[in-house]
Order: structure tokens, then sequence, then C-alpha cells
């Protein structure tokens, strides 16, 4: 029955220093791999931060002379689809040619082309 104890408290023993082993191992290793993200600029997996996002206070934004404000609203110029095809002329103009007969004209208030 002795023996039966020393052998039980052996393997506890050698079981726990097994854990301490190999947690210092990973704190070790986890040390050294935060270093390395360090040294190259990596985020840390699960970290907030995004690569190439920079966040300034206001007072550094003021600082700084950054000023931010709403864009404002504006109509987009109205797309107009036209079939045909456009051929390069070497003397760096276009010829629009298109399948049906007609003429075409600038529109107003805009230069042509």
């Amino acid at each position: 029955m002795k023996g039966l104890k020393q052998g039980v408290l052996l393997v506890a023993a050698a079981v726990a220093g097994g854990l301490v082993v190999w947690l210092g191992l990973r704190a070790r290793e986890s040390h050294f791999e935060s270093k390395d993200r360090a040294e190259t600029g990596e985020q840390a997996p699960g970290s907030t931060k995004t690569p190439g996002v920079v966040r300034l206070d206001s007072e550094s934004q003021r600082r700084a002379g950054i000023r931010t404000e709403a864009p404002t609203p504006y109509d987009l110029q109205r797309q107009l689809i036209a079939y045909g095809r456009l051929e390069e002329d070497p003397s760096r103009s276009f010829t629009v040619r298109a399948p049906l007969a007609g003429t075409l004209l600038a529109s107003e208030g805009r230069a042509w082309p």
C-alpha cells in the first residue's frame, strides 16, 4: 500500500512538472511571437487596430489643421447609351462610325468631345 501511494505521488509530481514546463515554453513562445510581430509591424490576432488606419483625437486634428465636413450632394450626369464602333485615327482623332445615318451634335454648354 505504501508503494502504491508513493507511485501515485510520483506520477502526480511528474505530471505537474511536465505541465509547468509546458506552460513555461508556451509563454516563452508567445513572448517571442509578439516581439517578432512588433519588429515586422504585424498586428496580434484579435487586435482591434486596423492596419493602415490612423485615428486622431480632436486636439491632434486641430493642431494638424485637419478638418472634416459632410459631402455636398450633387446631380450625376445622365447616362446615354449609343451603339456603334470607335476606331482610332492615326492623327490622334476618333471617327465615330454608327450603323445608322445621322449627325452628332455637341451638347449645349459643353465642349466637343
